[in-house]
């Protein structure tokens, strides 16, 4: 169950036909945008990193279409290659692109402290 229900009337039906390329939309957020572009009309080309549910979701959308419009492309957006080829294959698809959504997080995950070391508590205890 959805605790946010999203206004239908920002999903009109004057996104029929507009190409979308969108990054991240396998899951979340970017999943329910993709869904709602469908239902508005929408030609999607999403990126995401995971090739699972990405591939389910679109197969599952076109499923409900005579014609296909929902087109997942693998991309890392940490990658600058994979962005390009995301825009790529849009652009080949459609010869235009008309909206684009950057909903892709990049997620670095590092210690957000220094390793403390021995010499560290000499100086810190003088």
């Amino acid at each position: 169950m959805s605790l946010i229900t999203p206004n239908q009337s920002l999903f009109s039906s004057s996104l029929s036909g507009l190409v979308v390329v969108l990054t991240g939309g396998a899951q979340g957020v970017g999943q329910s945008v993709v869904q709602q572009l469908h239902s508005a009309g929408a030609k999607i080309i999403f990126g995401d990193v995971d090739d699972t549910l990405a591939t389910k979701l679109a197969s599952t959308l076109n499923s409900k279409d005579t014609e296909e419009r929902v087109h997942f492309v693998h991309c890392d957006t940490s990658d600058y290659a994979n962005q390009l080829h995301l825009f790529q294959t849009a652009y080949n698809l459609y010869k235009r692109i008309d909206i684009v959504i950057a909903n892709a997080a990049i997620a670095i995950h590092k210690d957000p402290f220094l390793p403390q070391h021995e010499s560290d508590d000499a100086i810190l205890s003088a």
